[in-house]
């Protein structure tokens, strides 16, 4: 997007997890216009009974409920979220069933965790120090991929791309 000098808005169709979140809201602080995007995480997950549970840093993690899932990490009765979605189920097990109601029920909550985690990357970003610290306590890559996109903002792609070459190569590996 940077090299094209597109000039207008961008819409971008990612399955998001939070370290895309992380780079598409650093880029959408630094471009001319709007970027959005849209996933299919949260029924991807669903599908897959991923839940989505809150961590200390106010995102969340992803831990596996579904049948051949041994270690949840929690009860396997009590839900540890208090999110809309959760705080009107009695129990995991609504959410572990293979009908349309468990999957309805496990994607919602985890478009509430990622919607939450967005608005929270939108509210931070505006800080670049804080920012910045966040990425790299979250993911050293994440933290890296930052680096390189701010030397594009700025110096420029081509002395950003000479800098960074050897963390890129990394990336790709």
């Amino acid at each position: 997007i940077y090299d094209m000098n597109i000039n207008k808005p961008v819409h971008l169709l990612v399955a998001t997890v939070i370290s895309d979140m992380f780079l598409i809201k650093y880029f959408s602080k630094h471009y001319k216009h709007f970027i959005t995007f849209d996933s299919s995480t949260h029924n991807r997950s669903a599908a897959y009974k991923t839940f989505f549970m809150s961590t200390s840093n106010g995102f969340f993690k992803s831990v596996s409920i579904g049948e051949r899932s041994k270690d949840r990490g929690f009860s396997s009765k009590v839900i540890p979220c208090l999110c809309p979605v959760c705080s009107h189920v009695e129990s995991i097990d609504l959410y572990t069933g293979q009908d349309y109601l468990s999957y309805a029920g496990l994607s919602l909550h985890n478009l509430y965790h990622l919607l939450r985690s967005s608005l929270l990357l939108d509210r931070i970003v505006e800080d670049e120090e804080f920012y910045f610290e966040t990425a790299k306590k979250w993911n050293k890559y994440v933290y890296e991929k930052l680096l390189y996109l701010r030397d594009v903002f700025d110096v420029g792609y081509e002395k950003a791309q000479r800098k960074h070459a050897m963390t890129i190569e990394g990336w790709i590996r």
